[in-house]
Formats: structure tokens, sequence, C-alpha cells
């Protein structure tokens, strides 16, 4: 799957879950619930992803809640009994309003990356740990993570790298690189300097009587 037909499926599966493409992406990259095929991530079991899955089948029951409250009143139930079940009540309604959202704009949503992580992403032993045959596509998506974590912890949140051990550190380290490399592919005088660079090789190869011709 591409990556944000990937990314919508796990909205429209788990929207209480998956609000923002970083946590969806953060969640790919370093959980157990995907795995590289291909150069692709992909669901590692079944049971992962439900891309068919229908708005009513993600929301809390509210008029279960509602019954519980008009059952309470009716015997005269302690005050905060009822007080309690209507502050469920307004949970289910707040958290099902969530999901609605999300659930309905899901396609705008996986390619909107201005959202702040719901949680403190963490990094993982293999975060970035990338296999060689990595499509661009899922690269590219790989970079959005590692920019978008290097800025939550170490820009917006300093404090968090005191607390990091060894582990961490190093994972830091690659997202550091991974980020780096993306910004260098990308960066119109880099890629100047590396065309100029090739244009030197391919007129000294042509001196030699080699052809370097340019890959499509």
């Amino acid at each position: 799957m591409k990556v944000n037909e990937t990314i919508v499926a796990m909205m429209k599966s788990w929207p209480s879950m998956y609000s923002t493409r970083k946590d969806a992406l953060r969640n790919m990259f370093s959980s157990s619930n995907y795995h590289w095929v291909n150069g692709e991530l992909v669901p590692s079991c079944e049971g992962v992803l439900y891309p068919s899955r229908l708005l009513s089948e993600v929301l809390d029951d509210e008029d279960k809640a509602v019954a519980k409250i008009d059952a309470l009143k009716s015997k005269n139930a302690a005050e905060w009994e009822i007080t309690s079940a209507i502050g469920d009540l307004l949970h289910i309604r707040r958290q099902n309003n969530e999901c609605r959202f999300v659930w309905e704009n899901a396609e705008l949503l996986a390619v909107e990356n201005t959202s702040k992580f719901r949680a403190n992403p963490s990094l993982n032993k293999d975060t970035f740990n990338l296999p060689a045959d990595v499509t661009s596509e899922w690269f590219d998506a790989a970079k959005d993570l590692a920019i978008s974590i290097l800025v939550h912890k170490f820009i917006t949140h300093p404090e968090y790298i005191e607390s990091y051990d060894k582990r961490e550190m190093a994972e830091f380290e690659r997202a550091k690189v991974l980020a780096q490399e993306f910004l260098d592919r990308y960066n119109p005088e880099k890629v100047m300097e590396r065309n100029e660079k090739l244009e030197q090789v391919r007129k000294e190869a042509k001196a030699l009587g080699y052809e370097l011709v340019k890959a499509e």
C-alpha cells in the first residue's frame, strides 16, 4: 500500500488512536504491527487494519449511557451516581465527536503534517532502521517522522535529551542522519553541486574513451 492509503486505513480503523499523520507514522515505524516487504511497511498480521470499517463501528454506544442515566434517576439513585453517569456520557460524546471528525476527514488528515504529536513520540531500536530496498515514498515518510521527532523532542522540548539512555541516543543520531540525508537530497545547492561533480566525472570519463549514460 501507498503511505497515505495506509494512514487513511489506520484513521478509519482506529480514529481514537490515529488522529494525525504524525501519530500514524510513529506507530508504523516503531511498533511491531508493521514490517518491511519489498521496501514498504505492511501490517504484520490480520486485525491491524480494517479499511472498510463503517463509522458506526468505531463509535461508542451513547444510547446505553443515556439509558443508564434514566435508570438511575427512576430509582432515585444518589446524586453522585447520576453525576458520574452524566460524566461518562459526556466523555463518550466528546470522544465520538473526535472519532467522527477523524473518520470523515481521514483523506485530508493523512497528508496534513502540521498537527502536533498527541503523545510523546518514542524512539525504538529499529524506528529508522530502513531496508536497503526502501522505496522513495516510504523513505520520505521516514524523513517526515524523523524531522518531526527532532523538532518535537530537541527543539520544542530540549530537556528530553537529558533523560535519554544510550539506545535512545543512538536512534536519535540515526534520525538526525536520516533527516540530513533528505535535506541534502532536496537542497537546491546540494543538487546543483552534485550535478556539477557528475558532469565533471562524465567529461573525464569521455576523455578516457568511456560514455556515461544518465540513469532514467
